[in-house]
Parts: C-alpha cells; structure tokens; sequence
C-alpha cells in the first residue's frame, strides 16, 4: 500500500512539475513580450521628448527557483570591505580610464569631422523623423520688412512659409501617429498583465 502511495505522489509531483514548467515558461515569454513593448514605449517617449519613467517587469523572488540562494548587493546593508591592495588598484585603473577618455577627447578626428561636416549627427534628412526635421530660414527674411522685398524675395518668403506650414501639419499628424501607438502598446501591456 504504501509504495502504491509513493508511486501516485509521484506521478503528482511530475504532473505538477510540467504544468509548473509549462506556466513558468508561459510567464517569461509574456515578459518577453512586455519588456519588447516598454521599449518601444521608451523610444516613442524619447522622440516625442517626454520626461516619463516606463517601468520593466520582474520577476519576484518567489516565482525564481533559485532565488533562496542567492544574495543581492541591496539586501546587504553594510559596506563592503576593500583591503588596501584592492583599493590601490581600482584608484590606477580609475586613474588610466580617466587618462585614456582624457587623451580621446583631446585627439578624436572622428568627432571633429562629424561636428565639422554633418553637424555632429550621422543622420541625413531622409533618417530624420517628422519631429526632428528644422528648415533653416535664411537671414533676409527677418532683416528686411515685407513692403521693401522684391517679387524674387516675396516668392521665396511665401514659397518657405509654406513648406512651414507643411512640415508643422506632418509633425502634428506624426505625433498624434505616436500617440495612438503609445496609447495602443499602454493598452496591450495591461493586457498581458
């Protein structure tokens, strides 16, 4: 009788491991999927240059196997102890890190000739999101008053005052783009919590 128990535990116990399995990896696949939408999240934020925090999901320390074991820098309250030895070779390599991004900022060519001819982007104008796009008015158009201009002058006035108000109705439309998939990739976060 009691090895007909034992063997029905067992039997249990391996059911219950595969469904656990089943679930853990269920789990982290929608964790997958919710870290993959906060990032996009992260990135419309960006370019829509708004200061907001979007969380990442983790999970908890009961839900992990091993976590029993496992010790965290944060559940450590004391300082950590460094020998002087320790100490003296992080202070050189701090030192020589400090020397080396010294001696790059000094001597970076790369960074010089980006500045000098792209502006200190590698994007182009066909790279730029509606949002990042500028046009550059020239100087004449706020040195001199509309009555003293030219027809030539009045041309090109009107011909950039609508390209600017082209740009600004296609920056509006992308950013209400944003939104709605800000708002759309929100709602699917919810849902998949």
């Amino acid at each position: 009788r009691v090895h007909l128990l034992q063997a029905v535990a067992a039997e249990y116990r391996a059911a219950f491991n595969e469904v656990f399995k089943t679930c853990q990896g269920d789990k982290r696949s929608i964790m997958d999927q919710i870290r993959e939408k906060t990032a996009r999240m992260r990135s419309i934020l960006a370019e829509l240059q708004v200061e907001e925090e979007v969380p990442d999901p983790q999970l908890h320390d009961t839900e992990e196997a091993d976590a029993v074991l496992q010790v965290k820098d944060s559940e450590i309250s004391v300082e950590k102890w460094i020998s002087p030895e320790e100490q003296k070779k992080i202070d050189d390599a701090k030192a020589k890190e400090e020397e080396r991004l010294r001696q790059l900022r000094e001597n970076d060519a790369g960074t010089r000739a980006l500045n000098q001819m792209m502006g200190g982007t590698l994007k182009t104008k066909k790279d730029l999101s509606a949002l990042e796009m500028t046009l550059d008015r020239e100087p004449w158009m706020d040195q001199i008053p509309e009555e003293e201009m030219t027809e030539l002058q009045l041309l090109a006035l009107k011909e950039f005052q609508d390209k600017e108000k082209a740009l600004a109705d296609e920056q509006d439309k992308y950013r209400k783009l944003l939104d709605a998939e800000l708002k759309r990739l929100r709602q699917e976060v919810t849902e998949l919590m």
